[in-house]
């Protein structure tokens, strides 16, 4: 099974990238942190970049706390 989706893309000369995260609905409790550590790890170690950026709409309180939970700090707002 399937535990979710996580994309990188427009990672450049400044090693900056935007992640794209999705946890399947069935999967189970827990899945989404486990599978952002290692795409994080993965981003890090192996992609070699520097930051990575993320967006959440401002209604998704969960989304927000997710990011929060792994280091994110908000840079802005659209």
């Amino acid at each position: 099974m399937a535990l979710g989706f996580v994309g990188f893309s427009g990672v450049g000369e400044d090693a900056v990238s935007t992640w794209g995260f999705y946890t399947a609905p069935a999967a189970p409790k827990g899945s989404g942190t486990k599978l952002g550590l290692t795409a994080l790890e993965f981003a890090f170690e192996v992609m070699r970049v520097h930051k990575v950026c993320g967006q959440a709409l401002a209604f998704n309180a969960a989304s927000i706390r997710f990011h929060q939970k792994f280091g994110f700090l908000q840079e802005g707002v659209l």
